[in-house]
This record gives structure tokens, C-alpha cells and sequence, in this order.
């Protein structure tokens, strides 16, 4: 990431493409701290950097921008990219501090060739509500895809990221706050989404974090605290068939891990509720871990039961190491609450009766 260059060798460079042919525009000073299409990283202090804001004049003929290597704050500011209809690539990399504001990165996409938004290795990322919303009107074969990697997400607001995409990548990520509710929408289309190696333990996905029509949802090696309803806006949707992958994953939030003083349950109420086609949907899950007391296992207990909770549950190595299954154990401790509350209740009548007839 950024806190690897060293501060007086770090530039931002902007490359752009006419038409098609990739230009790398000649670096010089900012103004004011503003960037344009020809400007870098300029020294304000020894060992530091001015932070920078995003405002471009550019044709809008231009089809790929790049900004890199940032060790400062950079600004992406409302209508930044306004105009710029041609764009087929936007990659951010290597960048200290990036904040998209509201509406920074409205794009409405003509062109029929495919659309790829990238932020990798951003130390600090921050998108603000209605930050990104893209509409393509390229036709039916043009695809929209955003990547996040190798990055720590700040701040993710509601409709951070809005569009008919084709594909959503999360790789190594990690969440510092929980994501707003309603934070991500993929659109009517059908989406992949692919969660890989994400950490959103500490503070948990929200309920309906994610939104949208998905055919594929993959979440794989990450370690998971999932809130009430967290996946209930996840309408699997697929042609022919739906798909969803959970594998090598770590739930839930357990009391003795370092540093916690409280313990969020792993599968609370509602936490793994998809909306799931009459067609069904193909599931491959397994290896994944979490505390099994009678609290995390709500989920997997409430109805109604489906084939996803089944094999949700065959899936799961409890971290305790118990034998037998979690689910059997809490049936049989209420069974046993509910014979308990029978007795109680025929005692109790029993005493009543008898005092009646006493006093009779």
C-alpha cells in the first residue's frame, strides 16, 4: 500500500486514451492543491504531500484514466466525471486517502464495450452516499464491473455504489465501520459477486447491506460478523440456475477472541435469508467455523426450514469442538424447557384444584 513509497518520489499520474490510443500526460505542478489533466503530487513540507481534489477538463472522447501512486489525501468532488461518456476504464491505485463525495462518479455509459471501475491497495477508502452510480446504455452485451481489493473501507454510506453490474469483486478487503444499510446495489440484471478474504468482524454487516438481483453470490475465506437480515436484500436470480459458494469462512464475533468484551452470535435471525427462485438454488458450502451455543445457531433453528439452512448447517465446524449436531442439542434443551413449563403448569393446577375442594 501507499506507506511503502517513500513521500518525495510519489506522483499521481494521470494517463488518459483518445479513442482508444493510451497517452501518458507530461507531470506538472498542481494549483491549489486542484488536479487537472496535467499535474502530480507537489510538495507542500518536507516528507509530505498536498492533499489533492479531482477536477478534470477533458474531452469526452477520453476512454481510460488511471490515477496511482498518492501518498496524500485525494478527493474525488461532486460531478468530477461529468461528461466524460466514453469512459471504458477508471483505476485507482496506490493511494493514502480516497474520499468519493455525493455524486462524484455519475456515469451514464453509451458505448457497447465493457465497463471496469478498479480501487486497489487504497489505505483508507470512503464513499459517501450516491457516490457511484453507473447506467449503461451501451446495449445488452455491454457489462459494468467494479473491483475493490487489497484495501481498507472507511466509510461505505447508503447507495455508495449503484448499477446494473455484471460483476462485483471484494477481495481482500477489510471494513472499519459497518456498511449503511442498503449500502450496495447491484441492479435488476443478475450480478456475480464474489467476497474473497474480506474481514468484516470487528463491526459486522449490516442489515441488507447488499441489495440486488444476483446469480452468483461466492463468499469464501473471510471472517464474518453477520447482523440480523444482514443478506436479505440478495434476490438470487439465474438463467438457468442460481448459484451460491461459502466456503473457509469464520462467523460471528466470540467473546474470547483478543481484545472482545462482547460476543455477537453467528448465525443470528435472518442472517443468511436469500430470496431464493422456484427453480432452487445450487449450494457449496463447507469448513466453516463458529462458537455453537443455542444463541448462534437462531438461524439455522427458526422457520421455516429450507435446503440452504441444511446444508448451511452440515457445512459448519464448531469451534468449541462438540460433538453432534449444534441445532439436535438446542431442540432437545427446549423440548426439555417445554415438558419443564407442562409439569410446572399441571402442578400448579393440581394445588388449585385441591385448595378448591378444601374450601368447599
Amino acid at each position: 500500500m501507499a506507506s511503502g513509497y517513500g513521500a518525495w518520489t510519489i506522483i499521481v499520474v494521470l494517463v488518459v486514451a483518445y479513442l482508444g490510443t493510451f497517452l501518458v500526460v507530461s507531470a506538472q505542478p498542481c494549483h491549489e492543491g486542484s488536479m487537472s489533466s496535467q499535474c502530480q503530487c507537489e510538495s507542500h513540507q518536507p516528507g509530505t504531500l498536498k492533499p489533492l481534489t479531482l477536477s478534470f477538463s477533458l474531452p469526452p472522447t477520453v476512454t481510460h484514466i488511471h490515477i496511482h501512486n498518492c501518498n496524500s489525501t485525494v478527493t474525488v468532488t461532486s460531478n468530477a466525471f461529468e461528461g466524460l461518456d466514453s469512459l471504458e476504464d477508471i483505476t485507482f491505485q496506490s493511494i493514502s486517502h480516497l474520499k468519493l463525495e455525493s455524486s462524484s462518479l455519475h456515469l451514464i455509459i453509451f458505448h457497447q464495450n465493457n465497463f471496469s471501475l478498479t480501487f486497489d491497495s487504497v489505505w483508507r477508502l470512503s464513499l459517501a452516499e450516491d457516490a457511484i452510480q453507473l447506467q449503461g446504455e451501451g446495449g445488452p452485451n455491454m457489462k459494468e464491473n467494479i473491483i475493490i481489493r487489497n484495501s481498507f473501507i472507511t466509510n461505505l454510506q447508503h447507495n455508495a455504489i449503484v448499477g446494473s453490474l455484471h460483476e462485483l469483486r471484494l477481495e481482500n478487503v477489510i471494513l472499519s465501520q459497518a456498511p449503511a444499510p442498503r449500502a450496495i446495489n447491484t441492479g435488476p440484471e443478475g450480478a456475480s459477486v464474489f467476497i474473497n478474504s474480506m474481514d468484516a468482524s470487528t463491526h459486522g454487516l449490516s442489515s441488507e447491506w447488499l441489495t440486488g438481483k444476483i446469480s452468483h453470490l461466492s463468499i469464501i475465506n473471510s471472517s464474518l460478523t453477520l447482523l440480523p437480515g444482514a443478506f436479505t436484500g440478495v434476490n438470487m436470480t439465474g438463467v438457468p440456475t442460481s448459484r451460491f459458494t461459502f466456503l473457509n469462512n469464520q462467523l460471528g464475533y466470540p467473546k474470547w477472541f483478543p481484545g472482545n468484551t462482547t460476543s455477537v452470535p453467528s448465525l443470528p435471525t435472518r442472517s443468511l435469508d436469500l430470496t431464493v427462485p422456484r427453480q432452487g438454488l445450487i449450494i457449496n458450502a463447507s469448513n466453516n467455523k463458529m462458537t455453537c451455543s443455542c444463541e448462534d445457531t437462531v438461524w439455522l433453528r427458526e422457520d421455516p426450514q429450507t435446503d440452504l439452512k441444511h446444508i448451511i448447517q452440515q457445512s459448519i465446524k464448531c469451534l468449541e469442538d462438540k460433538a453432534g449436531s449444534p441445532v439436535a442439542r438446542c431442540s432437545a434443551v427446549s423440548n426439555t424447557g417445554l415438558v419443564s413449563a407442562i409439569v410446572v403448569s399441571l402442578t400448579l393446577s393440581c394445588v388449585t384444584h385441591w385448595v378448591q375442594l378444601a374450601l368447599s
